[in-house]
């Protein structure tokens, strides 16, 4: 156990160290994964790694994130590509610490982390003309599809 917080919005949170690998775990559901040592080859079996796999991205892609997590996918697709920009957007200012802290984000460059609720964050960047070759929904993925679906549409 590296840290243990308590987040209003995601329960318990714990940064835990196994062997090579650091994760992010909130409320018993793993958010993010991250080797220790830079080899990303053992998480290439995971959902981070597959979604990427699935994509045809343009060599210098812009991506929106909806729920940061501990910032893998950000970091998998800043080490395939060098995105021309990339957004996250965390609701759990708990999390967004925690990932600052604990998972490497300082080294991404051309990055923002916006933090509040997808619902009130998106008008602001569709009003400033925001456009995205890529987005990843990854807030919803344990809620139920009523309430999960809204987000991702």
């Amino acid at each position: 156990m590296v840290f243990e917080a308590e987040s209003a919005l995601s329960g318990p949170i714990r940064v835990v160290d196994q062997g090579d690998e650091r994760r992010l775990v909130a409320s018993g559901h793993t958010l993010s994964a991250i080797p220790l040592s830079g080899d990303w080859s053992r998480l290439k079996g995971e959902y981070w790694c597959r979604a990427l796999d699935m994509v045809e991205l343009p060599r210098r892609p812009t991506a929106l994130f909806v729920g940061l997590g501990g910032g893998t996918q950000l970091l998998l697709l800043a080490a395939r590509v060098r995105p021309r920009f990339m957004t996250a957007v965390e609701r759990d200012p708990v999390i967004l610490q925690i990932a600052q802290r604990y998972f490497d984000l300082g080294s991404l460059a051309r990055t923002e982390i916006l933090c509040g609720d997808i619902e009130r964050v998106l008008p602001c960047l569709e009003s400033a003309g925001r456009r995205f070759d890529f987005i990843m929904e990854d807030a919803a993925y344990a809620d139920p599809v009523e309430s999960a679906l809204p987000i991702a549409l």
